[in-house]
């Protein structure tokens, strides 16, 4: 019996944690026999996966077919791995990589999922190019686009996604929509706008909806230098200015240079970063808004946080001060004298002023 339980602690449950830890590291076949098999419900997996003839490329070296399944709605989804040469390009290479299979997968099979190995680094694609009736009765082709049904995995990548994403499908009965919804664009784009309106409504304060549907936000977490919460627009627009360039910053941040860096580093612009600095609005976001991407490299003040350096000038006016942005850098520490803060009350109601 004790053996018996002992074999139960080591079996692995399909979460997001699970995935996590599977997507944050370099592509291992065996973790993702067992991906298939618990999210996707793939039973009919080649014991030895079958090598697949490519067409003349520089892309990619080999190429195998793992097996499939089929939806309940009896679409066939092929299941595939492409080993990529090393100079390829993972990150930018959508369209080109998706290419490479289209002969298997535009005749053997409904969809294709689809990974692109390369180092410690991997793609995960959805592809698929059916034909369905129109409104008007007409047979139509529906394909998915190469920039949208994608996820880029390994170290070093941000995974909470996929992972949060595919794990909703463990367990499931799958159909063709159930994994187009996992890898689409549209739908994540969907969530994040609604997280994006869960932080506004956080800032402000508000009241939004009916009876048991109904949130109150309270007097919000903002709090601007001698202006009334009466004031509503003015905090509003300031709500709105501040999430749009921290979104912009956040995608700076995951873009890369040429050299492969940051163009914003990871020390600027995290939870970790929030945590480690104190009055983090006008220590970290400020110089990072107004002093950085605002100023031109040889005009930049001496003294800005670590990082600072590297972040490329934005010829544009989304970073430019506005006057109901309060800011007023002092001359000796950069660090602007008015107060803006935005307070969070943790668990323990201690008070955070960021």
């Amino acid at each position: 019996m004790h053996f018996y339980l002992t074999r139960i602690r080591k079996i692995k449950i399909m979460d997001k944690k699970y995935l996590y830890k599977i997507f944050s590291k370099a592509f291992y076949q065996l973790e993702w026999i067992k991906v298939l098999k618990d999210v996707f419900g793939a039973s009919q997996l080649l014991v030895q996966p079958n090598h697949i003839m490519l067409p003349s490329n520089d892309r990619a070296k080999a190429a195998y077919e793992l097996g499939n399944f089929t939806t309940s709605d009896d679409r066939i989804i092929g299941l595939y791995k492409i080993e990529l040469n090393e100079d390829v390009w993972l990150e930018r290479n959508k369209v080109g990589l998706r290419e490479l299979l289209r002969k298997v997968y535009d005749y053997d099979v409904d969809g294709a999922i689809i990974v692109f190995e390369q180092s410690k680094k991997w793609r995960l694609s959805f592809v698929s190019e059916i034909k369905i009736l129109n409104d008007e009765g007409e047979v139509i082709k529906q394909a998915t686009e190469p920039k949208r049904y994608t996820y880029l995995l390994g170290e070093d990548e941000k995974v909470r996604t996929p992972s949060d994403r595919l794990s909703k499908l463990v367990g499931k009965t799958l159909t063709l929509n159930d994994i187009l919804e996992a890898f689409s664009v549209e739908a994540l784009n969907e969530e994040f706008y609604k997280i994006i309106a869960h932080y506004f409504y956080q800032l402000i304060g508000v009241n939004i909806g009916k009876g048991k549907k109904a949130t109150d936000f309270g007097d919000g977490i903002l709090h601007l230098p001698s202006v009334p919460k009466t004031n509503k627009l003015v905090y509003q627009e300031f709500a709105v200015r501040l999430i749009g360039r921290t979104i912009f910053s956040w995608f700076l941040k995951m873009k890369k240079s040429d050299a492969g860096k940051e163009l914003l580093p990871e020390d600027l612009l995290s939870s970790k970063a929030v945590k480690n600095n104190s009055n983090y609005y006008h220590s970290i976001l400020e110089r990072v808004f107004f002093q950085t991407l605002n100023t031109k490299m040889e005009n930049r003040l001496g003294g800005l946080p670590q990082g600072c350096e590297m972040i490329p000038f934005l010829n544009g006016g989304l970073f430019e001060p506005d006057y109901d942005d309060y800011y007023k850098p002092n001359k000796a520490t950069g660090i602007s004298e008015n107060l803006t803060c935005i307070i969070h009350k943790n668990k323990q109601n201690d008070v955070n002023i960021l």
